[in-house]
């Protein structure tokens, strides 16, 4: 006999509970759903602050459950759908609310024939204030897309969007209440330096909005439009409006969408051509060197790093040094970058999970003022290193920008040099701009048959896509 269940909910933590209280506030019993969390204690609070039944296994949430709703961080959810896809029901479908994780990667984590949908969603569904955005593959059951549908419609307004818009909608309506918290913020702040109480200042900012949004959605009328209604030339809505632009705060705000929608974009998507067909590679180390010397470098694993290990490290290290992230022994990405702080914000991505394949890479592979380090221009050079455990003893040029491509004796000389019992590296080497000075930075591929044999046609086709040839 079955449990009653209809929705499970993995992952109920900020937006994971904002869809439970959404659900049960648009009539769908406490019964019927099931929910997860990574903490004991806070399932516990969970289940007593809901009326829900919340607990820690994610398999146990699902086994009934018609939809699951995955609201875990985007690098969780590959390890929730390997968890959880062989204990699907039939007909079940998983609704995945993780931004940037494309419908091909749900696919590809769960057995086949189960139904995937990607939802972005926000906060406001607790109150069935929500805007959400689904979008399904080509091909998906008109039954399926009625039942998310009917859902997410419990919680508020619903649109179908092809995937390519995700991003766009994320960055608008996923993200849209964080700008609007922010002018509210500078509104409040602003109304006290008048001389407001800030409760009072609170109270007439969230009227304000509120109100203003009603009369977006009642009206029908363009934002410009009611905009231009309320401006009388010469009044204080005009100076205030005159301001914004001499700030040029719509400038602002494009560049805040542009930023949230590259961020929501799907990870494998952001990155280069070259690397996207080896998106799901794990990171498995990270090395850390000083003065180009790699013969001893200072090693972490993912789980096992600390920033407090690599403080010390780091002192005795001096200034010039080079972190290198292995993605099995097949591929790294390296950068020789001193400030602390982008070599702690590695590390913590690592040993935390939030960077556990190559496809997190642009999310994590970035300066702290957020310039990225992976290139999708031309690099300036192809080199090709013979690695003893991974420790360049010796590297060959092969190309160099400007070149037409790898010539014959270049190729040679490589492959003398990969007489050597060790495997062989590709390394291309980009010199990246940053307001600190250029940051030197290269991706390295094992282009090895084996341990003792360079596989010449592999080094071929790395170089051919490394140098946008073949994508």
């Amino acid at each position: 006999m079955g449990s009653g269940v209809e929705v499970a909910v993995v992952g109920v933590g900020r937006l994971g509970e904002a869809v439970v209280r959404g659900l049960l506030r648009g009539g769908l019993p406490a019964a019927a759903i099931a929910g997860s969390s990574g903490s004991a204690d806070a399932a516990a609070r969970l289940t007593e602050r809901l009326g829900v039944a919340v607990g820690t296994d994610p398999v146990t949430a699902v086994q009934e459950a018609a939809t699951i709703l995955v609201a875990v961080p985007p690098a969780g959810v590959a390890g929730v759908l390997a968890r959880i896809g062989g204990t699907l029901r039939p007909g079940a479908v998983v609704v995945s609310l993780a931004a940037g994780v494309s419908l091909e990667r749900l696919t590809g984590g769960l057995p086949g024939g189960v139904a995937v949908v990607r939802a972005m969603t926000n906060i406001p569904v607790a109150y069935g204030a929500g805007m959400t955005v689904l979008s399904a593959p080509a091909g998906t059951a008109p039954d399926i897309r009625q039942r998310v549908e009917a859902l997410f419609g419990r919680m508020g307004a619903v649109v179908w969007l092809p995937e390519g818009e995700q991003p766009a909608a994320t960055a608008v309506a996923g993200s849209g209440p964080a700008y609007l918290y922010y002018v509210a913020d500078a509104l409040v702040d602003a109304a006290a330096g008048e001389g407001l109480d800030r409760d009072t200042a609170r109270l007439l900012v969230t009227r304000t909005l509120a109100g203003a949004g009603i009369l977006l959605r009642e009206e029908g009328a363009a934002p410009g439009e009611l905009l231009a209604e309320v401006t009388t030339p010469g009044g204080t809505t005009s100076a205030a409006v005159d301001r914004l632009d001499r700030g040029q705060v719509a400038r602002a705000v494009r560049q805040a969408v542009r930023a949230a929608a590259e961020r929501a974009e799907p990870a494998d998507a952001r990155l280069p051509g070259f690397l996207r067909a080896r998106a799901a590679l794990p990171v498995t180390r990270l090395q850390f060197a000083s003065g180009g010397v790699w013969e001893e470098p200072f090693v972490v694993r993912p789980h096992a790093a600390s920033v407090r290990e690599l403080d010390e490290w780091l002192g005795a290290a001096g200034e010039d040094v080079a972190v290198e992230v292995f993605c099995t022994d097949e591929l790294f990405l390296g950068a020789r970058v001193a400030d602390p702080a982008f070599l702690h914000a590695v590390v913590e991505a690592a040993a935390r999970g939030r960077w556990s394949t190559l496809g997190d890479a642009p999310a994590h592979w970035r300066l702290p003022d957020g310039t990225p380090l992976l290139s999708g221009d031309r690099p300036e050079k192809l080199e090709v290193g013979v690695v003893n455990a991974w420790h360049s003893v010796g590297p060959s040029l092969l190309w160099r920008r400007g070149e037409p491509g790898p010539d014959a004796r270049r190729l040679g000389e490589a492959l003398r040099l990969a007489a050597h019992p060790t495997p062989v590296a590709l390394e291309a080497a980009w010199t990246v701009p940053a307001t600190g000075g250029a940051v030197p930075t290269w991706v390295g591929v094992n282009v090895s048959e084996s341990l003792h044999r360079l596989d010449e046609g592999k080094l071929a086709s790395v170089a051919e896509s490394l140098l946008h040839r073949t994508g």
